[in-house]
This record gives C-alpha cells, sequence and structure tokens, in this order.
C-alpha cells in the first residue's frame, strides 16, 4: 500500500492509514482533527455504533437539532437546539 493514503481509501490494516485507522478495508477518521484538512473550519468525526466513522460538518445553525456543542457554529446546544 503507498504511503499517504487518505480517508476512504482501501486498506487491510491499521498502518495503511497514517495517522487514522483502517476499518472494514476503509481508512476512516479517529479524531475531529482528521476531518479538518477534508471539510475545512470545525467538522468532527462522527463515530456511530457499528458503523464507519465518518466525517459530518458542524454548522448548525441557531434554533435547529444538534447533539452536542460541538454540532453548532455557536458552540452551544442546549435541548437539543443550538442557541447563542
Amino acid at each position: 500500500m503507498p504511503e499517504g493514503r487518505g480517508l476512504g481509501s482501501f486498506c487491510e490494516k491499521d498502518a495503511d492509514c497514517p495517522g487514522t485507522t483502517c476499518n472494514n478495508n476503509s481508512c476512516v477518521c479517529d479524531g475531529d482533527k482528521d476531518c479538518t484538512a477534508i471539510l475545512g473550519g470545525n467538522p468532527r468525526c462522527d463515530k456511530p455504533f457499528a458503523k464507519k466513522n465518518f466525517c459530518q460538518p458542524t454548522a448548525v445553525a441557531r434554533n435547529h437539532g444538534c447533539n452536542r456543542d460541538s454540532d453548532c457554529n455557536s458552540g452551544h446546544c442546549k435541548k437539543d437546539l443550538c442557541v447563542p
């Protein structure tokens, strides 16, 4: 496997994915920092149960649904809504 393969690239083991993890033959994110180069801004690495990790933008506007503070542009999620 050539060095420098990025997220989403085919892999057989973690060593095939520099700085990330190999999951079901695909390089996936380990943490939010892995997604910044792809999406820019302040994305997060979403880690759903029994599925591949994936990068997700975190640009949710005020009064829209959220799960955690990092989902929102404002950085504040209260009662499942982004608030100022």
